[in-house]
């Protein structure tokens, strides 16, 4: 058959694949996330940890103690109850902000460094924009949640270590799922979220005690009698460990042998 027997385009006759070839050049072809590279995966996850530690810290300083109670409740010495009322209300939001920021800003790197470690930009973007809403959502929430419980069980002449680091950890574990899920989504899509949640979870989990370790041993001074640590050396520490622990975390759940996922449109 000749050439002039194809209908002509254009820049002349349209040309046809063989059978079993490769699409024309200039087709919409697809673009794959190709194979899982390691390297990549640890590289991006380690950096967007350790970034967002360090805008967390930055934030929670920038707004640490931003509601704090009347100067009329301060002044009443005499009568604790209006202060403790006060600190019932502000204590929460002050604890939610912090961490609510600390979600947000860990759901959008990682959410994105899940898709830049698989070559999917696009992915990536879109998952780190849900993680930024999610992991701001789920510090805020548990925030909330749990505040409350520890200054209703606290004691200062008890274990104050124990009941400090399990609202903790009910916190950071909460953004570490929500986080985890946004990097398995960015990464391998719906069916990875569910594993790298799980792992997310563990790694705020584990960060927590290894903080509260390494806490004790950097500054023995300190009371544990606040959610958020008191001292600002205290505060990075606890943002960077929980970070990169949430992101080990999420890099652990990225299985071998994983079959691509749905490619991307150029």
């Amino acid at each position: 058959m000749q050439s002039s027997d194809f209908p002509a385009g254009p820049g002349g006759p349209t040309s046809v694949a063989p059978a079993g070839g490769a699409p024309p050049a200039g087709a919409g072809s697809p673009v794959g996330p190709g194979p899982i590279r390691p390297g990549a995966v640890w590289g991006w996850v380690l950096l967007a940890s350790l970034l967002a530690g360090l805008g967390s810290w930055a934030c929670g300083e920038a707004t640490f103690d931003f509601y704090t109670v009347s100067v009329a409740a301060a002044k009443n010495l005499q009568d604790p109850g209006p202060m403790r009322k006060e600190l019932a209300v502000i204590v929460p939001r002050n604890v939610a902000i912090a961490n609510g920021a600390q979600g947000a800003l860990l759901g959008l790197v990682l959410g994105l460094a899940g898709g830049l470690g698989r070559g999917r930009w696009k992915s990536g973007l879109g998952a780190g924009l849900a993680g930024m809403v999610v992991g701001g959502l789920a510090g805020a929430a548990l925030s909330f949640a749990m505040v409350p419980l520890f200054q209703k069980h606290y004691d200062p002449t008890g274990d104050t270590l124990l009941i400090t680091a399990l609202a903790r950890a009910g916190i950071w574990s909460a953004i570490g799922a929500a986080v985890g899920a946004a990097f398995g989504w960015g990464f391998g899509g719906v069916r990875q979220v569910g594993h790298s949640l799980l792992l997310g979870f563990l790694g705020g989990m584990v960060g927590t005690a290894v903080f509260e370790m390494v806490n004790a041993l950097a500054n023995p001074s300190d009371l544990n009698d606040q959610v958020i640590p008191t001292h600002w050396t205290s505060r990075l520490i606890a943002y960077l460990i929980v970070a990169v622990f949430v992101g080990l975390g999420a890099a652990l759940s990225v299985r071998k042998g994983e079959k691509p996922a749905a490619p991307e449109i150029a």
